[in-house]
């Protein structure tokens, strides 16, 4: 969850850097293109981060419904010789 809100807001400051006037000036000097392709990356990123997510959790075994039947231990002292 940490990670997914960290990469939305990476994505969200980038798209606001790509599209807001204000932001224009300060990143004038940089490529246009530099800043679309980090966002295409951080996108990609964040899709792996949810099928990771998702794998992890089919792949999670519970061993909750098993039923355990121990067996009875024979001792040699206890019981009928």
């Amino acid at each position: 969850m940490k990670i997914s809100i960290v990469l939305l807001a990476l994505i969200f400051l980038n798209t606001s850097a790509l599209l807001s006037e204000p932001i224009a000036g300060l990143v004038n000097g940089i490529n246009p293109w530099l800043l679309v392709g980090v966002e295409i990356f951080l996108l990609l990123v964040l899709y792996l981060n949810y099928q990771l997510k998702e794998l992890s959790q089919i792949a999670k075994i519970d061993f909750n419904g098993i039923e355990y039947m121990p067996t009875e231990r024979k001792d040699k002292t206890q019981g009928k010789p």
